[in-house]
């Protein structure tokens, strides 16, 4: 049984350390959208290592990220398709990445 309220009106975020995006994508969705059953407006994750080209994303979200030069690193948000949203800069740099 769902123990959430009604979210019609309510905003929500999450953040997780993925530790490898392209590894654990399907952990990601079966434990966090799938298991918990809530509906995340959006989904801040760190430690992507994503490079530009290298990156998948879960049905019903975009997927915004900066890449990083380094075998770390990396972040990223995956944001409900029906948010309204405009990334105003990605940074990444061998110092850090930032959205």
């Amino acid at each position: 049984m769902n123990s959430f309220h009604d979210t019609t009106d309510l905003f929500s975020l999450l953040h997780t350390n993925v530790r490898n995006l392209k590894r654990n994508l399907d952990n990601l969705q079966t434990h966090f959208l799938n298991e918990l059953g809530y509906p995340f407006d959006i989904i801040g994750i760190t430690e992507t290592r994503i490079t530009e080209n290298d990156h998948s994303s879960i049905p019903g979200y975009c997927f915004e990220f900066a890449s990083t030069p380094l075998a770390a690193g990396g972040v990223g948000m995956l944001i409900d398709e029906n948010v309204k949203n405009t990334i105003i800069e990605k940074i990444s740099s061998r110092v850090f990445q930032a959205l």
